[in-house]
């Protein structure tokens, strides 16, 4: 019975709770099946159809001895009717109504828990889920860049994470692609870059598109003296919500007293030092955001790119195809010859993935995230 107290303890408060609520309502739902069919069962088509005959005979005496025979609710209420026979059919009727309205919490006894507990367990598991992915992003988040960082080739480090940050290392400065979520964890990534690659100043951040987990961390980059580089559209939207001041919790921009510099791409954009070269290439028509970036080095052959191509695990169906295939279109429009592909999140993949991706589910209409 290891196994089930390993299921326990990695299952939390939460899986407890709800097993506990599973039990109750497999009580529940037991003792009502055990109500109806034993004391609440009856074939009431056939039981009708002899009390009519009866009836019909004017046997009024036999057909409560058939009532009597079950303690079935439809039983008592036809009893009920018939000892009030000899008063009208007015007095039947009501007394047929009273009974039932007795009769009836009886039968419906426990069944508005069932409902109740339902929606309970529901929130307990909603709760319990949303607990388990905090807790998942938190040690994610809490743990060390530094201690994470993997060289992908030659100058090229990569720093580990929710999202991915990559340092390229040039001949008098570094190049860093992407600024994930919070100040907290760029100072972590800057530490980790300035580790791997001592000595030299950070001089341009690539922005892949805006959204919070990969431009959380930017400001960290201005106040280091790095230049913004980023689609143009974004730039304005940086420019205004910066604008704003930082009083109860100032970060290194604020306390620094730099003015941000952004560099606005609008097609193509070729950083070199004459020894290596980074192309930085916009791609329209992308669905998850019309600014998206993609980032490639023609020397190693590596794209990077984010969120059109998140790796699905084996056999799952990749998530939000058509960004994927406006992805894979935008690369071979542009003659791009890749080998491997670093997503901004998930695994390290191939190119050739991404191909057989498309030609399975590039006509589908599969949305999955």
């Amino acid at each position: 019975m290891s196994w089930l107290s390993d299921v326990f303890q990695k299952g939390g408060p939460f899986f407890i709770v709800n097993t506990f609520f599973l039990a109750v309502v497999i009580g529940l739902i037991v003792e009502r099946a055990i109500y109806f069919l034993g004391r609440g069962h009856l074939n009431a088509k056939a039981f009708l159809e002899q009390l009519r005959k009866l009836l019909s005979a004017n046997n009024v005496d036999r057909a409560k001895k058939l009532c009597d025979a079950t303690t079935a609710p439809v039983a008592r209420v036809a009893k009920a009717g018939l000892n009030r026979l000899h008063r009208g059919e007015a007095a039947v009727a009501q007394a047929m109504e009273e009974t039932m309205t007795d009769t009836l919490p009886e039968v419906k006894t426990r069944i508005g828990a069932l409902w109740s507990l339902a929606n309970i367990t529901t929130l307990i598991g909603l709760l319990g889920t949303i607990t388990g992915l905090i807790r998942t992003f938190a040690s994610i988040g809490d743990a060390n860049p530094a201690d994470r960082q993997k060289k992908l080739s030659d100058g090229i480090w990569m720093v580990q994470g929710g999202a991915k940050s990559l340092a390229l290392d040039m001949k008098d400065h570094i190049v860093v692609i992407e600024a994930p979520e919070t100040e907290a964890r760029s100072i972590a990534v800057i530490d980790a870059v300035k580790k791997a690659i001592p000595g030299k100043p950070i001089k341009y951040l690539i922005n892949t598109h805006h959204h919070y987990d990969h431009s959380g961390g930017l400001r960290t980059y201005v106040a280091e003296g790095a230049t913004i580089i980023t689609h143009y559209t974004n730039i304005p939207f940086y420019e205004n919500i910066w604008r704003n001041p930082r009083t109860i919790s100032p970060d290194r921009l604020s306390k620094s007293g730099r003015t941000p510099v952004f560099e606005g791409i609008t097609g193509t954009r070729i950083l070199s030092d004459g020894a290596r070269e980074i192309d930085i290439y916009h791609y329209g028509g992308n669905m998850h955001n019309p600014g998206m970036l993609m980032i490639y080095l023609p020397r190693e052959r590596i794209l990077i790119e984010a969120d059109s191509w998140t790796p699905p695990a084996p056999g799952d169906v990749p998530g939000a195809v058509v960004n994927l295939v406006n992805f894979y279109e935008a690369v071979q429009r542009l003659n791009l010859d890749v080998e491997q592909v670093v997503p901004i999140h998930g695994r390290l993949t191939s190119f050739d993935e991404i191909r057989q991706a498309v030609q399975t589910y590039g006509k589908t209409q599969y949305w999955t995230n």
